[in-house]
């Protein structure tokens, strides 16, 4: 049984879908690990006195920072993430509803063709 050109196509999106979304989930999860890291970090600032010396790194040299100064840099990198994460969902979201139907439209033309 030959599958006609249409059905290739689509067969052959679906599978640029599929890297699509692994490469979104892949993303996602090195974001996610980026909030758990900064989410870490704050819970450990908050041990610390005001007073006490905290360090930032930045490239190859760690900086001497304020506490209160670090916590919210670390806070708004956290946010970021979180939004950048909320973005990716969707994505991924959207992704899966077209995988979805486009699964169901190579289907039902694969059923035709019999």
């Amino acid at each position: 049984m030959e599958v006609p050109e249409k059905i290739r196509e689509d067969i052959v999106r679906l599978q640029s879908l599929q890297q699509k979304l692994q490469s979104l989930m892949m993303q996602k999860q090195n974001i996610q690990m980026q909030v758990v890291e900064a989410d870490n970090a704050l819970k450990e600032l908050g041990n610390k006195q005001a007073s006490e010396d905290v360090y930032e790194i930045v490239g190859a040299i760690m900086l001497k920072k304020d506490v209160g100064e670090l916590s919210k840099t670390l806070t708004e990198r956290k946010d970021i993430f979180e939004l950048r994460s909320k973005s990716y969902d969707k994505q991924v979201k959207n992704v899966n509803e077209d995988l979805k139907k486009l699964q169901e439209n190579i289907a039902s033309s694969l059923k035709e063709k019999k």
